[in-house]
């Protein structure tokens, strides 16, 4: 499992997915059903959090994500 370091830009519930900057790049990582759950909880406003990901068929897929300290 590999985690980074990003900022949330933004969560979308019906397609399973949360877009996120890191590096001044954008990237879109598709959620688990246990993430979703996670992005409910006011994810959108964390600011800064360190996704845990793998990568399946090309995609970006979070696990679970740890909100970092303002």
């Amino acid at each position: 499992m590999k985690a980074s370091l990003v900022a949330v830009k933004s969560v979308d519930h019906a397609a399973k997915t949360v877009t996120v900057k890191r590096d001044g790049a954008e990237e879109t990582y598709h959620l688990t059903d246990d993430a979703v759950r996670e992005t409910g909880k006011g994810l959108d406003k964390a600011g800064k959090v360190t996704v845990y990901y793998t990568e399946e068929g090309g995609k970006k897929i979070a696990h679970f994500f740890r909100v970092e300290p303002a």
